[in-house]
């Protein structure tokens, strides 16, 4: 249950960053998708499996969740860059 609400919270979040852009640089809704996408999958198939087997012999420790959230986070800050980078 609590997944489906933060999944419902996350698509409204970004559904009101799109319509609230005053204005958008060419191809931007393209690089966010794609970046969001793509750390939505990575965290699917690399970071959870990872944070799952760590658990098995230990319990994860902040720095392994960090360094997961920072893995899991890179296809969209590098998506947000071209963004940034492209406008100008």
């Amino acid at each position: 249950m609590g997944t489906a609400v933060f999944a419902a919270a996350w698509l409204v979040t970004v559904w009101w960053i799109e319509r609230v852009a005053r204005t958008v640089p060419r191809r931007a809704k393209v690089w966010s998708r794609g970046g969001i996408v793509a750390s939505f999958v990575l965290t699917l198939t690399v970071v959870l499996p990872w944070l799952n087997l760590s658990a098995r012999t230990s319990r994860n420790t902040w720095p392994v969740v960090t360094a997961g959230a920072v893995v899991a986070a890179v296809p969209a800050l590098a998506a947000a860059a071209v963004i940034r980078w492209g406008s100008e």
